[in-house]
């Protein structure tokens, strides 16, 4: 399994989760990890210089926790279409 793929099946896992308090510490323990780790600096050489940019501004966005859908309301739009 590579690294996206694992990233996939723990999203998948967490999705299944309805317990809001394993949730909220699911959230607290990555969050202490990630903090724990050095940023990463290096880029996917694979990916285009468009995609580059794409992925750096999204993952800027997702630190205000304001541009973050909760699963459920994700859910309920991509069930609509």
């Amino acid at each position: 399994m590579n690294t996206l793929e694992i990233k996939g099946s723990i999203l998948e896992l967490l999705g299944k989760v309805q317990d809001k308090d394993l949730l909220v510490q699911i959230k607290g323990l990555l969050q202490k990890t990630i903090k724990q780790q050095p940023e990463a600096t290096v880029e996917p050489d694979w990916l285009t210089d468009e995609q580059k940019e794409d992925l750096s501004s999204a993952l800027e966005e997702i630190k205000n926790e304001a541009n973050l859908v909760p699963h459920e309301e994700a859910l309920k739009k991509f069930r609509t279409w």
